[in-house]
């Protein structure tokens, strides 16, 4: 778990407890790790409070995942996706990966890789925020292929 401040903005009663006025509070958000896009946070009695009668309604967060620069989510599995020279996907190569957690890994690709290859490193992916096995990571290779050969080649 991470916790994180927010400041939300929200309508409350004013002392008088006949006007509404403008409110804002600090709100700590304990993110967990896997949690997926969509995923609803809700603070009770934390929204906006508009009649003295009616008990204040509730606060919603939706976190939203923004893009990664190495990696396309796919549930709970990370894909990477890496360009391979055609002389590479043929002959064999390393894969040079860093991890979300700043580790370099060097994967061995020993087998010929044609354009649908995958090759999946078990439990490296994203962690599952329900505790149970983490996905996995996913290399996908774009194979490069040249416009021409030469007649040495």
């Amino acid at each position: 778990k991470a916790n994180h401040q927010i400041s939300v903005s929200r309508t409350r009663l004013l002392p008088d407890r006949r006007t509404t006025g403008p409110n804002d509070k600090v709100l700590t958000v304990s993110l967990v790790a896997g949690w997926r896009d969509g995923t609803k946070i809700t603070f009770a009695g934390e929204g906006n409070e508009t009649h003295p009668q009616i008990a204040p309604g509730d606060l919603v967060l939706v976190l939203k995942q923004v893009p990664h620069a190495r990696f396309v989510r796919e549930v709970n599995d990370l894909v990477f996706t890496t360009k391979v020279a055609l002389v590479d996907a043929l002959c064999g190569h390393n894969v040079s990966i860093e991890t979300l957690e700043g580790k370099t890994l060097s994967i061995p690709v020993p087998e010929v890789s044609n354009p649908k290859h995958e090759k999946r490193l078990p439990g490296r992916g994203m962690p599952s925020s329900s505790g149970g096995a983490p996905g996995d990571l996913v290399i996908r290779f774009d194979i490069q292929f040249p416009n021409a050969l030469s007649t040495s080649e």
